[in-house]
């Protein structure tokens, strides 16, 4: 009998083996060199368009970016329509508005130049989210850049603290998350570990100083005296409420009005004839030829009057005033009063004084049984017998207004607009509200009472 192989033989197994091992490899190095290739054509053609955007400034004596924050771009569109890329043919693949180069002037006085590619044969240009950072994070001619800005405005004017109208910080115990009230905007020192405090107390405790209300406030469920009925007028009918008392009423409103001004006079020469008339714009007793008589006259409620003027009927009304309010009391048209009349409800809402007993917190200072009702933090006990209420601790801040110095001796300090960065559109906004004429860095930059702090954000790529 012949040699038998055996089923498991060394040198079979051995050579599929080998072919699987030889395979994979092979579309190792390929995707190696695809990699390769894609990465070299990529920062070839960012190359390419930092070097030609660097020589079109050089070249053509184009003013970079003047201002710290300033970006510009340059599209590929852009450059090949000036003839500054040769062998444009080569990126015919590429969107020629959306490949470019963003231009931004530092902080520092130095320039980052941004690529953008996005064409065919190449994947788009991605970078990862943008962080907070400063110039030394940037890679060159790679990181993207933006920028936002804390507006400020420099001022003399002193600066005076709610409560009390306290010019030393120091001495002001109140702290807030937000301004107490709208003219104490501005908001200054932070206080850290700030809360609200309460102290705990066995009675009755009225809400809001004894204030009345038809219904029961948050944390005062027991219903005290008898107030004064509060009176309201409405169109519609209101909702039913068991302190409320409906009835149907008529209502009456009034305004101003005055008679209409004639503006344009149709004259008759008196003939009868068609063709024996003319229109002018002044009455026809004071024209000199035979167009004496006055056939017709239009009349306007515009304000300025002109010949294209919208008509209305001699016997119109023209309202000078707006409505008043609606009300019971009966009204009637006049030369120089025109009344409305409608069916609406008049409705009673009853009051009490509210309370609650027992133990209960009473927070400082509103005396507000609950930490919702109090808006004011203090980083110590504001009195005698006083708990901290710790889920309430917070950073606040203490908030002042500016006020013209008595005392002003030239010196000032600059003042912060907003406390967070923002949009360069937001802070265009928050100057413009403020009477300042700006629309750009630049105009910013060259009025001496305003400035911004800037942030740095930066992106690298994937």
């Amino acid at each position: 009998m012949g040699e038998q192989k055996s089923y498991y033989d060394e040198e079979e197994r051995r050579n599929p083996l080998i072919k699987i091992i030889a395979i994979i490899l092979l579309v190792l190095l390929l995707l190696v060199a695809v990699f390769i290739i894609y990465n070299r054509n990529n920062s070839s053609l960012e190359k390419v368009l930092i070097k030609t955007t660097k020589k079109y400034y050089e070249d053509n004596g184009a003013a970079l970016p003047a201002y710290e924050s300033e970006c510009e771009t340059i599209t590929l569109s852009y450059l090949i329509k000036e003839n500054k890329i040769t062998n444009a043919k080569k990126y015919d693949n590429c969107d020629a508005d959306s490949t470019l180069v963003k231009v931004c002037k530092l902080p520092s006085g130095n320039y980052q130049y941004t690529p953008f590619i996005s064409c065919n044969n190449n994947e788009d240009t991605v970078f990862d989210d943008f962080v907070v950072g400063d110039e030394k994070d940037l890679v060159v001619d790679k990181s993207d850049v933006r920028f936002k800005y804390i507006p400020r405005v420099y001022t003399s004017n002193e600066k005076v603290y709610y409560p009390g109208d306290k010019k030393n910080a120091n001495e002001v115990k109140e702290s807030y998350i937000s301004a107490p009230k709208s003219e104490y905007s501005i908001r200054g020192e932070a206080v850290k570990g700030a809360a609200k405090w309460y102290k705990e107390s066995t009675g009755t405790t009225y809400w809001n100083n004894g204030s009345y209300s038809s219904v029961a406030p948050s944390g005062y469920p027991s219903k005290g005296a008898e107030g004064t009925s509060v009176v309201k007028l409405s169109l519609t009918i209101p909702a039913t409420a068991e302190y409320r008392t409906i009835e149907e009423v008529k209502l009456y409103r009034t305004r101003s009005v005055t008679t209409p001004t004639p503006y344009k006079w149709v004259c008759s020469d008196g003939s009868g004839n068609t063709g024996g008339t003319i229109v002018t714009d002044s009455p026809c007793t004071f024209r000199t030829d035979k167009f004496k008589t006055t056939q017709n006259i239009y009349y306007t409620c515009d304000k300025e009057v002109t010949s294209e003027s919208n008509p209305v009927n001699q016997k119109s009304k023209c309202p000078t005033s707006d409505w008043a309010a609606w009300t019971t009391d009966k009204c009637s048209d006049s030369n120089t009063t025109e009344c409305e009349a409608t069916n609406g409800y008049k409705y009673t809402d009853k009051t009490w004084k509210w309370y609650v007993t027992g133990t209960y917190r009473s927070y400082y200072p509103s005396g507000s049984a609950t930490a919702q009702g109090e808006n004011t933090y203090y980083a110590s006990s504001p009195a005698s017998g006083y708990v901290k209420d710790s889920s309430t601790e917070t950073t606040a801040y203490k908030y002042y207004k500016l006020v013209e110095s008595k005392n002003n001796n030239g010196e000032g300090e600059w003042v912060k607009l907003t406390e967070d960065y923002v949009e360069l559109d937001e802070m265009i906004k928050v100057f413009t509200d403020k009477k300042y004429e700006v629309s750009e860095i630049a105009d910013i930059i060259k009025n001496k009472e305003i400035s911004f702090v800037t942030q740095i954000e930066y992106a690298n790529r994937k």
